[in-house]
């Protein structure tokens, strides 16, 4: 990955010494206490959350960490070598996976050829449920398009296939029959590009179905896993919708500028999210925000883990008797890219293992689990 930003962004000079020097030092080297260079861009309680956890694990080697903070602490690295956080810095604040981001969305057979597929499919269905279900399984599968698996880039580049006989959990039918009902639906993100373009297309038609309903899309604060939606994707995405070539998307672009303008969308980006701790740990404002929401749509694996504390859980294990901390009912949309997985019986688990020994992290599978709240 370090390598490819340097190349990404013809790097040189200084920056591309600091990038060097990183990957240098992670190759065998321990947890270094680097919360003392951040500061600039960080809020107190952002910062105080990289301290305790920096604090908690300085010293120990980088392969004896728990995983998920092994990768949110990555890219804050990356993020300080880059020079993020350093003002007068050329590259400070800026984006190193902008690139990465850009060509996703507007290479031939990316995220904005792909969205010109997508119209034709939905307006075929007969009912409003109809529709969503579609766009909901586009949503699902678009999750393979993670600029931080480039794996799974080259397996899977037509999302617009729903595959059901893939799906682990299917709770669409109660998804529909909620996001229809709501007054307000929250989104947390993943990926830009390709997957952000699918979860557009579903806001979309959320908001010319309900003229009362209100969304809200959750994205990263910082630059995260490659290809993690920031709110300047999510604003660049729409006006490339609104400035495509293609009619439909032109006016799938028009109606979210306008929705932005009305305040009936809006964009909101938090330090947790690209943060190293797991949804028990919301932050009181996040929770309080969370709480006012109908139904809140988790996107991809990462969100899965962090929903489940990223534990190894027996594959039997109930999602919803584990997150009744969650303050709002909540779906997750997740292909399987890691090894956790709960909600199975253990002759399905049996018989995925013959089957296919990477059921787990290949993207092959899909997740679609609604929870109900427990608050």
């Amino acid at each position: 990955m370090i390598d490819q930003i340097i190349e990404k962004n013809s790097l040189g000079g200084t920056g591309r010494q600091a990038l060097i020097e990183l990957k240098n030092r992670l190759r065998s080297g321990v947890v270094q206490d680097c919360s003392a260079a951040v500061g600039e861009l960080l809020e107190p309680a952002e910062q105080a959350v990289w301290n305790a956890e920096i604090a908690g694990h300085a010293g120990r080697s980088w392969l004896d960490l728990p995983w998920y903070f092994a990768e949110s602490l990555f890219y804050l690295e990356v993020l300080l070598a880059w020079g993020y956080y350093r003002g007068g810095c050329p590259r400070f604040a800026a984006d190193p996976f902008e690139a990465f981001k850009e060509e996703e969305l507007h290479r031939p057979g990316g995220a904005l050829d792909l969205a010109t597929g997508i119209s034709p499919a939905v307006s075929s269905a007969d009912t409003p449920k109809d529709k969503l279900r579609i766009l909901l399984h586009y949503c699902l599968w678009a999750n393979r398009l993670d600029l931080s698996y480039s794996q799974l880039l080259r397996m899977y580049r037509n999302p617009l296939r729903i595959e059901e006989d893939h799906l682990l959990v299917d709770h669409s039918d109660t998804v529909t029959e909620k996001l229809l009902q709501a007054s307000r639906v929250d989104f947390i993100l993943d990926n830009a590009a390709s997957e952000l373009i699918c979860d557009l297309c579903l806001v979309h038609l959320l908001l010319q179905h309900s003229k009362d309903l209100n969304i809200l899309l959750h994205c990263k604060k910082a630059p995260f896993y490659v290809s993690d939606a920031m709110g300047k994707d999510v604003l660049r995405t729409i006006a490339s919708l609104e400035h495509s070539g293609h009619s439909e998307l032109r006016r799938i672009g028009g109606v979210l500028t306008g929705k932005l303008e009305e305040g009936r969308l809006r964009i909101a980006e938090h330090y947790f999210w690209n943060g190293p701790l797991h949804f028990p740990d919301f932050p009181d404002d996040l929770r309080r925000c969370l709480a006012g929401s109908d139904l809140v749509v988790l996107k991809g694996d990462v969100n899965y883990r962090r929903l489940l504390s990223d534990r190894r859980w027996a594959p039997t294990a109930d999602m919803e008797s584990i997150v009744g901390y969650f303050p709002a009912a909540l779906v997750t949309l997740r292909t399987t890219k890691s090894e956790i997985a709960v909600d199975l019986s253990l002759e399905k688990v049996e018989e995925l293992n013959r089957k296919d020994p990477k059921w787990l992290i290949e993207g092959r599978y899909g997740i679609i689990r609604y929870c109900e709240s427990a608050n």
